[in-house]
């Protein structure tokens, strides 16, 4: 089956292919000229969550009704290449409406083998709000393979989804997750928390509160009823005790429980509280490498710190990416706004004198050689201080060079079944594919190739990086033939042996007919004869095989008894020729 849709959310259609018991494939369109595939995407196969290993690629009746989703995966790859990255979706509705899944574990940079590298990852599932009879999730490889940026078809993304099953993540959640308040001795504070019941019943929640300094705390020991998939918000106050020094940091840690199964449906949330003024003083700055090159996937670095005496509450880190690079994936907390072009970490509580870094990674686009891409958009602000504070801009250099495609190969002549050996030694490439003249195609830097039919073919090599593609061409004449020879060690003298040493020149399997001249025969690669009078013997050589047959012949003496001499021509190695089929 086959559709068309925007996948990347360019404006432009992209092809999305699925096959039965094959690899799905999505090919993106950039609307650029493109050269060719590159070699096969890595094919996932994801294992449906729950219990029954062995029924593990099949529907099943069992309801699962954990917040975190175990989800196990194979990757898959001829080469062994690894899978730069992951994404996750998730349907509700069998696979009608996908929506972007929160996981957590490895997503980058994961091994894939031809056997298949199993990995997992877990599915918040509850912070997603899914559940249903109908679930499916699917794993989407992501190559992010910068030699075919702007093409209009680029490398599959190459997904797997499992079967259906039933999801009903049966929990209590409090938000926000942690709270900052600020006040001098004497202040109460207040806080808005939600409660979000999803245990699947009607029910009614006790609170309770802790101080960790025993700080006066007020806020309602019972919520509700509240329904399922329904939610409930309420007050909590905090008082700054007059007596603390200033600077002193309280946490209060918010405990909600549903009365009917306070056991299994609990949350927690934290709320801090700081005495004295507020004193917050950001900083940001970025590090990214002096030079790269151009199609390179790279990461800027960015570090906030708060120099004040107070700590920092919603924190938002921002940063606005250059136009002359595209994104790639950012660390944990990081959310990508295509809109704005910008990925932002939100919520975020930074103490005083201390810092927190975060991560974007970005794949440098097609720009000429020397171009300075600046990055000096990106800022951090919070709620003490919500006016944004810019950091210095820095500059990062693109190194590029147009590919030169070149290679060596050897043999230029050779016969049906025998390879040939090419040398690559094209320079600013950063893949590669050989077009052999036969139909047949290759993308490893140094391949072999065997012809199995006559003819003069033309070896292409193609060489690529993200701004270009050169070529270089040779021959290569492929020949039926076999060349049949020997030698030995004649003359001998009367009884003693002599010894042929075989010099067929061919590709195996070749079998060979001995005529010692004599009239014994032999079909062994090397025989050893013995001769029964002195005299010269005619001994010729046969040799077969599937591409052809060859024939040598040479004279052998035998020397008489002393006394005796024989005045002959003596020859001492066997020529033939090459007969073809």
């Amino acid at each position: 089956a086959v559709a068309w849709g925007d996948w990347d959310g360019d404006g432009d259609l992209d092809l999305a292919v699925g096959n039965d018991e094959q690899t799905n494939r999505v090919y993106e369109n950039n609307r650029v000229a493109a050269p060719t595939l590159p070699n096969s995407a890595p094919p996932p196969v994801v294992y449906r969550p729950g219990a029954g290993d062995e029924a593990f690629l099949y529907s099943s009746a069992e309801i699962l009704t954990g917040m975190q989703v175990p989800v196990w995966f194979r990757l898959y790859d001829a080469e062994g290449d690894p899978v730069p990255r992951i994404a996750a979706r998730y349907s509700t509705d069998g696979g009608g409406q996908w929506h972007t899944a929160t996981i957590t574990g490895t997503t980058a940079n994961l091994s894939a083998s031809p056997g298949g590298s199993l990995h997992h990852i877990a599915w918040n599932a509850f912070a997603d709000g899914a559940r249903g009879d109908n679930v499916v999730f699917r794993l989407i490889g992501v190559i992010d393979d910068p030699t075919y940026a702007g093409y209009p078809i680029q490398r599959p993304y190459v997904s797997a989804e499992t079967p259906p099953f039933r999801l009903r993540p049966l929990a209590v959640a409090l938000w926000p997750y942690r709270q900052l308040g600020i006040g001098t001795g004497g202040t109460v504070l207040t806080h808005t928390v939600t409660l979000v019941n999803r245990t699947g019943v009607t029910g009614l929640f006790g609170l309770a509160y802790n101080s960790y300094r025993g700080w006066p705390v007020d806020g309602p020991n019972l919520v509700g009823p509240i329904p399922d998939l329904g939610s409930a918000s309420f007050t909590v106050s905090t008082t700054v005790p007059l007596a603390p020094p200033v600077g002193t940091l309280d946490l209060v840690t918010v405990t909600a429980a549903a009365l009917f199964n306070p056991a299994t449906f609990n949350a927690h949330a934290y709320i801090f509280t700081f005495k004295g003024q507020p004193d917050v003083s950001l900083s940001i700055f970025k590090t990214a490498p002096y030079t790269i090159e151009a199609g390179s996937l790279f990461t800027y670095t960015l570090v906030a710190h708060n120099a004040g005496t107070s700590p920092a509450g919603g924190v938002v880190i921002t940063e606005t990416l250059p136009a002359e690079v595209s994104f790639a994936w950012a660390s944990a907390g990081g959310v990508y706004s295509p809109t704005l072009g910008a990925v932002i970490w939100p919520d975020n509580l930074l103490f005083a004198g201390r810092s927190l870094t975060v991560t974007v990674a970005v794949t440098a686009g097609c720009v000429p050689s020397g171009t300075q891409i600046i990055n000096g958009d990106y800022a951090v602000a919070c709620e003490q201080h919500p006016a944004p504070v810019d950091g210095p801009a820095i500059a990062t250099a693109v190194l590029y060079d147009a590919p030169q495609a070149a290679f060596s190969l050897a043999p230029a002549e050779v016969n049906l079944g025998e390879a040939v050996v090419l040398t690559n030694t094209s320079r600013y490439a950063t893949s590669y594919l050989w077009e052999f003249g036969d139909g047949i195609t290759s993308t490893v830097a140094e391949p072999q190739h065997t012809y199995l039919y006559e003819g003069v073919y033309t070896v292409t090599l193609s060489a690529f990086n993200i701004c270009g593609v050169d070529q270089a061409t040779d021959r290569v004449t492929a020949t039926l033939f076999l060349q049949a020879g020997f030698e030995h060690n004649a003359p001998v003298s009367l009884g003693q042996a002599v010894v042929f040493t075989n010099t067929t020149a061919g590709v195996p399997p070749i079998s060979y007919t001995w005529d010692l001249g004599d009239g014994i025969t032999s079909t062994l690669t090397n025989p050893t004869h013995t001769y029964a009078a002195a005299g010269f013997y005619l001994v010729t050589l046969r040799a077969f095989s599937p591409y052809g047959e060859g024939l040598a012949a040479d004279m052998v003496e035998v020397l008489s008894p002393a006394g005796y001499t024989t005045f002959l021509p003596v020859v001492t190695k066997g020529y033939g020729g090459g007969l073809r089929r």
